[in-house]
């Protein structure tokens, strides 16, 4: 069976995810105070570079002027973590701060934060113990606020009768 797609909708929830994305880049850069500097460019560079499935451990360092891997060392006795679950944990976090706002499709959130789908399904269950779709269902506010309860009132005649 083929599905006919509304390429004009897809765009917009595109435009949508980008927006609310960036909105949340926005916070992530109000976190960095009170780490070392040469973590704090890490962190930047990150940040700035966080949706580019690209991402990598070298080009951090690289773009960060780090050229031995102490500063790798350091980040994670800085942090609690290794750049690579910090990405990816930052990439899940912006992924749930979009589908607590808006109703999106799955694969084209995990591309948009820079995730295969498939790893994206495995790793947001592994970090929130169920599936993005589940998430979505109970936290978005989107959803939340369209399932009003409707109450029939009965008409005029069938009181009076």
């Amino acid at each position: 069976m083929q599905r006919d797609f509304d390429f004009s909708t897809l765009s917009a929830q595109r435009n949508t995810i980008r927006e609310l994305l960036e909105t949340f880049r926005v916070t992530l850069c109000h976190r960095i105070d009170g780490h070392d500097t040469r973590v704090v460019e890490m962190m930047k560079y990150v940040h700035l570079h966080l949706f580019r499935k690209s991402l990598t451990v070298g080009e951090i360092k690289e773009a960060c002027c780090c050229k031995n891997n102490n500063i790798v060392t350091f980040f994670k006795q800085e942090l609690e973590t290794d750049i690579r679950r910090y990405i990816a944990s930052r990439r899940l976090d912006a992924a749930e701060y979009v589908m607590r706002r808006k109703k999106v499709t799955i694969s084209l959130l995990a591309s948009c934060v820079g995730y295969t789908e498939e790893l994206f399904w495995r790793d947001f269950k592994a970090k929130y113990g169920c599936t993005p779709l589940e998430f979505m269902k109970v936290n978005c506010e989107e959803l939340r606020s369209a399932q009003t309860v409707t109450v029939e009132m009965p008409d005029q005649d069938a009181r009076s009768r």
